[in-house]
């Protein structure tokens, strides 16, 4: 799922990790991270949180890509 970076703020941030729970309970690993569409050949500069999440049962932890060299905005 994705979402504003507003959602890791301080502010958020309590309402974020019940969210991250609730789908820890139901057996998912997840990853998280704020990234710039504009470092991943997207022509706009856009933040989003990125939340990844695989079965428990598959056993993976979802491992971002590293930003491109070059920004399309």
């Amino acid at each position: 799922m994705e979402n504003v970076p507003g959602m890791v703020c301080k502010t958020h941030f309590n309402e974020f990790k019940k969210l991250t729970l609730s789908f820890k309970e139901i057996g998912y690993n997840l990853s998280y991270k704020t990234l710039n569409a504009s470092e991943y050949n997207v022509p706009q500069d856009r933040k989003r949180v990125f939340i990844i999440g695989f079965n428990g049962k598959i056993d993976k932890i979802f491992s971002f890509p590293e930003p491109q060299k070059t920004r399309l905005h």
